[in-house]
């Protein structure tokens, strides 16, 4: 009875703390501009080809101009999760939504650029979004944003960048995060092995109280990680560049932080930060030594993020025992990139957290409707 209860308290608890930031996800379900929180809706999506209960009476003016360089939802996928949130066809006005995806191998495939006024994109080729003289967002289908800032015709400053804040996906990160650290702390690793090799041993494993993980990043995704991982009794830090509050969490701030303290003697580090200038090549030889001997590394964020050659030199020497990479500074991973036979890391193809159009499309729809608000009160004075 008490082992059931326990088992029962881990697998429970992480999803009554995902259900209920659910509950207040109205603020949460959404995108950040720039770190800034827009609002979203709370309420569960339905799924595609259902009308969602917050729909709208009308759709949004203007089209909206879908791209993804890598996911691999098909584009009538994103049209029909969209679709259920405004009028479409089977709806009381039958007005549809005007999605258009962009194909470039078909040239003129987008029609009249002037028409598009919100851009739903991952990857997308530079100069595509600087051509569309009346956009009025970017919608980021990831939770990062970089690859819209490094394109160089993009209009920085004028229109806004909002990235992808998913529920399903806060989720999703938490349970990859969970997974490798008991991957690697139960030593399954090693069984795998012995399988293979037709042995049959125990390896001891540490006392969970005493290991220390640290979470790179206390956003959206890193909370959710922390609060997870706190939830199976290990000791979790948190750090970032400004101060959080996390329940069952010491967390640290400031770059001082960093190294004087947070990362001190730490068993794991799990980097859920944005790739920015400040961040790029944070999982570097300076923080590994800061670092218990025979760590683990498990970076959930932008392969920009780690120093690969400082990497490959502490797995070498012992100073890290593994390393679970779910991304890459080239994706796909080329095939004869020596990360791919090496014995002490696993390699995910960026899965960590799946963006599913179904979910995503709750947030997609709010600020669609709170760009197209703006446009219409911008040209109707008094209008609420």
């Amino acid at each position: 009875l008490l082992q059931g209860s326990s088992i029962c308290r881990a697998l429970v608890t992480p999803r009554i703390w995902h259900t209920r930031r659910t509950m207040f996800g109205a603020a949460v379900a959404a995108y950040s501009a720039f770190g800034r929180k827009t609002a979203g809706h709370g309420a569960s999506n339905p799924g595609p080809g259902a009308q969602h209960p917050n729909v709208d009476s009308t759709a949004p003016s203007g089209a909206i101009l879908y791209y993804s360089a890598q996911w691999s939802h098909p584009p009538s996928a994103w049209k029909a999760a969209v679709c259920a949130h405004f009028d479409g066809p089977g709806t009381p006005s039958g007005t549809p939504l005007d999605f258009r995806s962009f194909d470039p191998e078909v040239p003129g495939s987008l029609g009249d650029l002037t028409e598009i006024h919100y851009a739903l994109v991952y990857g997308a080729p530079h100069g595509l979004l600087a051509s569309l003289p009346n956009l009025k967002v970017t919608l980021s289908v990831a939770s990062g944003i970089d690859h819209v800032l490094n394109d160089p015709t993009y209009p920085h400053g004028a229109i806004p960048v909002l990235r992808m804040v998913d529920q399903n996906q806060m989720a999703m990160m938490g349970e990859y995060a969970v997974w490798a650290v008991l991957d690697h702390h139960r030593a399954m690793g090693v069984y795998r092995q012995q399988q293979r090799d037709h042995v049959y041993n125990r390896v001891t494993t540490s006392y969970t109280p005493t290991v220390s993980i640290l979470v790179l990043g206390l956003g959206y995704m890193g909370t959710e990680i922390a609060t997870k991982l706190a939830t199976f009794g290990f000791d979790v830090r948190g750090w970032s560049r400004s101060h959080k509050d996390v329940a069952n969490v010491a967390c640290h701030a400031g770059q001082a932080a960093l190294f004087d303290a947070a990362a001190v003697g730490c068993h794991y580090v799990i980097n859920a930060l944005p790739l920015t200038p400040e961040t790029t090549a944070v999982l570097n030889d300076r923080l590994f030594r800061k670092l218990y001997r025979g760590a683990c590394v498990i970076n959930m964020g932008r392969g920009g993020h780690v120093v690969t050659r400082d990497l490959l030199t502490c797995l070498s020497n012992g100073q890290l025992s593994h390393a679970y990479l779910d991304v890459f500074d080239d994706e796909p991973l080329p095939k004869d990139h020596p990360i791919w036979d090496h014995p002490q890391v696993t390699v995910t193809p960026h899965i960590a957290g799946e963006l599913l159009p179904a979910s995503c499309a709750v947030s997609v729809a709010a600020n669609i409707r709170k760009y197209s608000a703006s446009a219409m009160a911008a040209v109707e004075p008094g209008v609420s």
